[in-house]
């Protein structure tokens, strides 16, 4: 049986203090590809999207979280191993400047990656969050 996605207080409890009044809802969307750049949706249709996606990888969960609250949109990253948890919020202004950089890595460490089978990746429901 495969353990919940749903971890208590994750959502609600990082970023205590910095993201207010936040929800957890999300939808569904297709498959994260690696390979293209994905536009996000206009300004005012992320606010009601509520986005979230889960990468396993080795032992841990990557939690995708796209959201906003009145200081602006955010992504929030959020790494779950065992009992242990970390989070990063990056506002949207960042968002592009943090995906050409990761991406940078990823072209820098593309040989090793290649033959490596691909992380887990799926959407959350609302029932599992």
């Amino acid at each position: 049986m495969e353990p919940p996605e749903r971890l208590p207080g994750l959502s609600d409890d990082v970023g205590a203090g910095f993201i207010a009044g936040h929800g957890s809802q999300s939808a569904s969307g297709p498959e994260v590809d690696v390979d293209r750049l994905v536009d996000l949706p206009p300004q005012e249709e992320i606010s009601s999207m509520g986005m979230s996606k889960v990468i396993r990888a080795d032992q841990k969960r990557f939690f995708f979280d796209l959201g906003s609250n009145n200081r602006g949109h955010y992504l929030r990253i959020s790494e779950v191993a065992g009992a242990d948890r970390s989070s990063i919020i990056l506002p949207l202004s960042g968002l592009k400047q943090f995906h050409e950089m990761v991406g940078h890595f990823v072209d820098i460490m593309k040989d090793r990656l290649e033959g490596m089978t691909g992380a887990n990746v799926r959407t959350v429901e609302p029932n599992q969050r």
